[in-house]
């Protein structure tokens, strides 16, 4: 792989990560629980696309509902679905996850791993 392709995609990431956990003053996460929700959130994508391919095989509709279901129900939900269950499965049951700003910041750190 190009290197400077790989600078131009992981920068993005950086910036977005970087932002969400400054703006989070005043009771900032630990540092190793945020790594650890990123590097779970890059592993669902491993069951995310052993459902998208079981929910390609069953798709019922042909040519603008079959987009549409591709897009919202294999895409959309499954990748949604594993985005929010290393959230909830991880993060959300320490003590750190005590403020409404936290599900956000790790929401962030989940979805970026992914991406």
């Amino acid at each position: 792989m190009n290197l400077r392709l790989f600078i131009i995609a992981i920068t993005p990431a950086i910036i977005i990560i970087g932002g969400i956990y400054l703006s989070d003053r005043y009771d900032r996460e630990p540092l190793n629980l945020l790594i650890l929700t990123y590097v779970f959130g890059a592993l669902s994508v491993i069951p995310s696309v052993i459902v998208e391919e079981i929910f390609m095989q069953i798709n019922p509709f042909t040519g603008v509902l079959g987009s549409l279901y591709t897009a919202f129900i294999v895409a959309g939900l499954t990748e949604e679905y594993f985005k929010r269950l290393v959230v909830l499965k991880i993060p959300y049951k320490t003590k750190y996850f005590n403020e409404k700003l936290d599900g956000i910041v790790y929401s962030v750190f989940s979805t970026m791993g992914f991406a």
